[in-house]
């Protein structure tokens, strides 16, 4: 099922991170796997992430920006797969709790509601900034000057360590480019591409 469920079928998720002593829980459709947080539940980990690590999907969007904070990304499209592979490989490989954004599978592979809410109040915002036509491959997303200090804080919640890392991979994937990305993310997580419009033509497949 590509778009929101009428009527979502939803399963409570349980989650404690390893070595953080945070137990809490939100609930996740089985067919369009949206996520929803009861309000204790977000209180508890807003809560939390005052005083310890926990990376929000507002956090990792401004901290993916601030690794390279002069470039830009190009497209959503893009901001999506980068963020699909930090919730993927680079949080769970780095051991950073973070918020489950409700991956599901759609036209151009994984795709989340919550990132592309968050992406357009934080252009709402003054904090990022679009030049080009939406979903075009001519549209850019980079941080204005104000959005710079609130992604610096987003990004000092990383350790040294884990700030070198986010750097070097935010560079990779600029070298990898759009097609590079898709590339990468419909070779190893092929269950997110059903619904692709365009997964033959990105794993070079016969119609």
């Amino acid at each position: 099922m590509t778009e929101k469920c009428e009527r979502c079928d939803w399963k409570r998720q349980d989650r404690t991170p390893e070595g953080t002593g945070l137990s809490y829980h939100y609930y996740q459709c089985d067919s369009c796997h949206d996520v929803a947080y009861p309000m204790d539940q977000l209180q508890k980990l807003m809560e939390y992430a005052e005083s310890n690590q926990f990376m929000f999907v507002e956090d990792w969007i401004l901290a993916l920006f601030f690794a390279l904070p002069d470039s830009y990304i190009v497209g959503r499209t893009s901001l999506q797969k980068q963020m699909f592979l930090i919730v993927y490989e680079f949080a769970p490989k780095e051991n950073i709790p973070s918020e489950n954004p409700g991956f599901r599978a759609y036209k151009y592979g994984p795709f989340a509601d919550r990132i592309a809410d968050a992406t357009e109040v934080l252009i709402r915002d003054g904090l990022v900034i679009k030049n080009g036509r939406k979903d075009s491959g001519n549209e850019r997303l980079e941080l204005t000057e104000n959005g710079k200090s609130f992604a610096k804080t987003a990004f000092d919640k990383l350790t040294d360590e884990q700030k070198t890392k986010l750097i070097d991979l935010r560079k990779e994937y600029q070298q990898w480019g759009l097609d590079g990305l898709l590339k990468h993310v419909y070779t190893y997580y092929g269950e997110y591409t059903g619904e692709s419009k365009i997964r033959n033509k990105v794993l070079n497949l016969k119609n």
